[in-house]
């Protein structure tokens, strides 16, 4: 019985994460509110009984995809941590390739619509949600970089607060400028070079940075 209903969980779970990928493919193709769960229903090609077995509404959906997500970013961001013990070349790379990873996973460009354009337009709820994890991104930057300050690896002068809020600020335009405007640019090398630029201005010996492929 024990197993009989594990599986049950673990299919059920499977399911829910198969029509949450297909909502997220019409949220950031279509916009959120032109999709309608009857559109929903008939891409993941479920009956209506089966939707409602696991979201309550379309709203619950679109808090469940955000809720994932953030979550997955999170694990990825708060591994990023400018004051390890690494030299600053090998520090600069893991930015980059996180970068690259995050460009070259089709699900992160649809998050980006979402986090970036669809879910702030949404309930107070979601939109609490994404503020908090952009927050929570710059204060974890923030602490990364006064933690580097106090290891004199980082220019003391410069408030991490500050600093952390344009960082991050850029990265969000250059995402905002890929996968909502749909615009021609190279994402993976605006990154670089914003990552380059910011760790040139923030290093104690700028001259730890060589050229990076």
């Amino acid at each position: 019985m024990h197993v009989k209903g594990r599986h049950k969980r673990r299919d059920g779970l499977k399911r829910q994460a198969e029509i949450m990928s297909f909502a997220l493919d019409l949220f950031s193709s279509n916009g959120f509110n032109s999709t309608s769960i009857d559109d929903i229903i008939k891409k993941a090609g479920i009956a209506r009984g089966t939707f409602y077995l696991h979201f309550a509404s379309k709203d619950d959906i679109l808090e469940m995809i955000i809720d994932s997500n953030l979550k997955m970013l999170n694990d990825i961001l708060s591994q990023l941590d400018i004051s390890m013990q690494k030299p600053v070349n090998e520090r600069i790379k893991l930015y980059i390739d996180a970068a690259e990873f995050l460009a070259d996973t089709p699900r992160f460009r649809q998050v980006a619509i979402l986090l970036l354009c669809d879910a702030i337009a949404q309930t107070e709820n979601i939109r609490g949600k994404v503020d908090i994890f952009f927050k929570n991104i710059i204060d974890m930057s923030a602490k990364y970089i006064k933690k580097a300050q106090e290891e004199r690896r980082v220019i003391d002068k410069i408030d991490p607060l500050a600093n952390s809020i344009c960082i991050v600020g850029a990265i969000k335009e250059i995402v905002y400028r890929w996968a909502v405007l749909n615009e021609d640019i190279d994402v993976k090398k605006a990154i670089s070079t914003a990552v380059v630029v910011f760790f040139r201005g923030m290093l104690v010996d700028p001259e730890e940075i060589i050229s990076l492929k």
